[in-house]
């Protein structure tokens, strides 16, 4: 095997694994967020900020528009609520289905440690025990970071 496929096949599997922070989910992510991100007026007097944006934002526009939204679910009722950010009991409006959504603050994330969310996010997301929640996904919008987990409708009940 040529070393051009090689290297071809190994990019093609970062941007396959689920796992991998080169996934091609995390990267369209990645784009729009910092298109938004950088689209405020104290980046503005970048003029290398502007070109980026310039560049991208009918990109991200794009991705945005066909990425997972808040608005794609229909709250159900508030499950928690902390200083992080709050739980609540969603239903998608095109499946039906029920989750669990955690919302946080991006800023709360950014004047805080971020190391705990990334911790939790990736045992969720990697997680293969029925002992522990799972992430079904997870995406950025705007202020805040969502993350959608399998219900359990035992801790619903109780709450």
């Amino acid at each position: 095997m040529s070393e051009q496929v090689s290297s071809a096949l190994q990019l093609k599997n970062i941007l396959s694994d689920p796992n991998s922070n080169g996934n091609v989910e995390n990267l369209l992510d990645v784009i729009a967020a910092l298109v938004w991100d950088c689209n405020f007026q104290s980046a503005k007097n970048s003029k290398a900020i502007q070109s980026f944006v310039q560049r991208f934002s009918e990109l991200a526009n794009v991705i945005y528009s066909q990425r997972t939204k808040y608005t794609d679910f229909e709250l159900v009722k508030v499950i928690g609520q902390g200083g992080f950010g709050r739980v609540q009991l969603v239903r998608h409006k095109d499946t039906r289905r029920v989750y669990a959504m955690k919302m946080m603050s991006k800023q709360h994330l950014l004047d805080h440690s971020q190391s705990g969310y990334w911790e939790e996010r990736d045992i969720m997301v990697k997680a293969a025990s029925e002992w522990l929640v799972t992430c079904h996904q997870a995406f950025v919008v705007r202020l805040h970071v969502h993350s959608l987990v399998k219900r359990n409708w035992g801790l619903v009940s109780i709450m």
